[in-house]
């Protein structure tokens, strides 16, 4: 009976994982009744929770889970669900339960009713770790407090189930804090360097002239990891038959082993053009560079240099619309995602990947050849790893006066090319994530994305294949160097007044958007101070209404300015975080208002850093 309607509970929530434990025999788990007469159940002569005193136990297990006051908590077992309950007694904030043992779940369901878990919305029953990803990613948000709390009898009875378990849920919230580092924390940063790079990027042809210019061929993306190295005599054999892609870290790999790349990608906003001296001088490169790279990139004598635009970079966007320019490319956190961006708008149907590691293979960091080649990494005992002899790569910087200091780092075991566990850092893991969601983008535009790397980490829903099975279909020995140059015939800079209509309209676009965000944030003060009067149920709803108009009204201001919410993130950022940690808390009129007058100061903090980055942009631009 209990089981039954325990069993209902879950089916109204996840109806596939309902009928798998109707299914379940629960071999293996033995559901009991203790000294005391409470419930008990066994797996291996373990017990799941206290014979005695479960909810006494439960308690302290709930007290440890709010120490930190989490603002999402994962929980690694069920257990008998006493410690569920407890702390959701303590804590309203989004729980999410991770149960790898059916047997044991539905021995947990038949041994007492677990309504005040099953029937809550806000409380999510997983059983694998794909799923356990997939919740975390989905539910975390940069800025909350996420508590991880692992049941001790399943760490006794699963260790190696709990570490894979911890590690996805160290890489989902690795991945959300870097991709937020990089959209929120770089995005000002990344937006002033365009605005200063505006005369460059006005006299440097955009990438879209080559668009679509290697239709149907294959591009070979070659990265600088250390897996680089071995097929190198394979990418040789086939070298003209292929468009050869290169990061600027993997040139003097290739260019060791006898390559010339055909384009090279560099996004830092970094000075690396040692990366294009690697092995020769940079003379001979096409170069393709983003709107925020170091202004050095522009500098440095290339046979040729392409802006390939971003379309996350939405300064850059707005500016080269002004031309007709309509080819941006899709995004990505690394420059070897770039890359891949840049061979989809060239045309390639098929694109592989070559040393993409994304993890260290054989104790190497880096290609044999490539720019940091020295830098490697080595296992501490407490599992964590330690970057060996980075002082090499940091000289290459010497100029930012960095301090050289190489703290221990979170090692992350991910699936390996072939199927074992291979060890990473924490970003190349949240860069395997993003090339997961890149292949099914580039699928659906019908362009098949292949890992050939044979080495380091495996990246989900990829294709994996070993570089000599694609030799026999690639096609007729084709002249890239010859199709760049065509497409580059007839090619002038626009005048730099072209421009000069679009930055007045912004400047007129910026001051109409203070005024009326600071007019609004004025009337949401007032509202709120109404608010506190406790004024009759009708004038709430009244000024509630007048408040979304408002809001609705500067949103639509916002839009003029595309560009503008790249400036407005660290503000907005923080807001989104404090309403996602109120999760659980009572929505009131006031706090409706409150939170959409945060929304409003951020957005006269925005505006002005928006003038000072337009005045830096018409500045480069008159240059």
């Amino acid at each position: 009976m209990i089981f039954a309607q325990n069993l209902d509970l879950l089916r109204q929530r996840s109806p596939e994982l309902a009928a798998a434990l109707e299914a379940e025999t629960g071999e293996g788990v033995e559901l009991g009744i203790g000294p005391s007469g409470v419930p008990t159940i066994t797996e291996s002569g373990l017990l799941l929770a206290s014979a005695y005193a479960p909810e006494t136990e439960g308690l302290r297990m709930a007290e440890e889970m709010d120490r930190t006051d989490p603002d999402l908590m994962i929980a690694l077992g069920f257990g008998l669900g006493h410690h569920l309950e407890a702390f959701r007694a303590r804590n309203r904030c989004p729980l999410v339960v991770f149960e790898p043992s059916r047997a044991r779940l539905r021995a947990a369901l038949g041994a007492r009713s677990q309504r005040e878990i099953l029937s809550r919305s806000d409380v999510y029953l997983v059983e694998d770790t794909g799923d356990l990803h997939a919740f975390v990613s989905h539910l975390y948000t940069s800025g909350l407090r996420m508590g991880v709390f692992p049941l001790p009898s399943l760490l006794r009875l699963a260790p190696k189930t709990i570490r894979e378990a911890v590690d996805r849920i160290a890489q989902a919230k690795s991945a959300a804090d870097i991709a937020v580092h990089t959209r929120v924390q770089m995005l000002v940063q990344w937006a002033t360097i365009t605005a200063g790079n505006g005369r460059s990027l006005r006299e440097t042809p955009s990438l879209s002239r080559l668009h679509g210019a290697f239709s149907g061929r294959t591009a070979v993306v070659a990265c600088a990891g250390p897996s680089l190295t071995k097929q190198l005599p394979a990418l040789k054999r086939v070298r003209d038959r292929v468009l050869l892609l290169s990061i600027g870290q993997a040139v003097g790999a290739l260019r060791e082993a006898g390559l010339e790349p055909d384009l090279v990608h560099v996004l830092e906003s970094l000075p690396v053009v040692h990366q294009l001296e690697k092995g020769g001088s940079s003379e001979s490169l096409n170069l393709v560079v983003t709107p925020d790279v170091d202004p050095s990139l522009f500098e440095c004598p290339v046979a040729t240099r392409f802006v390939g635009t971003p379309e996350s970079n939405k300064l850059a966007r707005w500016l080269y619309e002004v031309l007709g320019d309509e080819q941006f490319l899709i995004g990505g956190g690394s420059v070897a995602h770039g890359t891949v961006a840049i061979a989809a708008a060239l045309g390639a149907r098929r694109i592989v990947l070559l040393g993409q590691d994304l993890a260290f293979t054989d104790g190497e960091a880096y290609a044999r050849g490539s720019a940091y080649a020295e830098t490697g990494f080595e296992l501490c005992e407490d599992g964590r790893f330690r970057w060996k002899n980075v002082e090499a790569k940091h000289a290459q910087f010497a100029s930012l006066n960095w301090e050289l200091r190489n703290p221990a780092q979170q090692t992350f075991w991910v699936e390996g090319w072939r199927g074992d566990k291979v060890p990473t850092s924490r970003a190349y893991a949240s860069f395997i994530d993003q090339y997961t969601s890149m292949a099914a983008s580039l699928e659906r535009a019908g362009v098949t994305l292949v890992n050939c790397t044979e080495g380091g980490a495996r990246i989900p829903k990829v294709l994996h294949e070993p570089f000599a099975a694609i030799e026999a279909d690639l096609g007729e020995a084709f002249d890239a160097r010859r199709t760049l140059q065509d497409r580059l015939k007839g090619w002038s800079a626009p005048k730099p007044d072209v421009f000069d209509s679009r930055i007045e309209e912004a400047r007129q676009a910026l001051d109409a958007l203070e005024t009326d965000a600071r007019r609004a944030a004025d009337e949401a003060e007032r509202r709120l101070e109404e608010l506190a009067r406790e004024p009759a149920p009708g004038r709430v709803i009244q000024l509630l209404k007048r408040t979304r108009k408002r809001q609705a009204a500067i949103s639509k201001a916002l839009d003029a300015i595309p560009w503008l919410d790249d400036v407005l993130q660290p503000e907005l950022q923080a807001t989104h975080a404090d309403l996602c940690r109120t999760y659980g808390d009572e929505q009131t009129p006031a706090r409706a208002i409150e939170s959409s007058l945060a929304q409003l100061r951020s957005v006269e903090v925005g505006v002005e850093r928006a003038r000072g980055l337009l005045e830096r942009l018409a500045g480069s631009l008159a240059s």
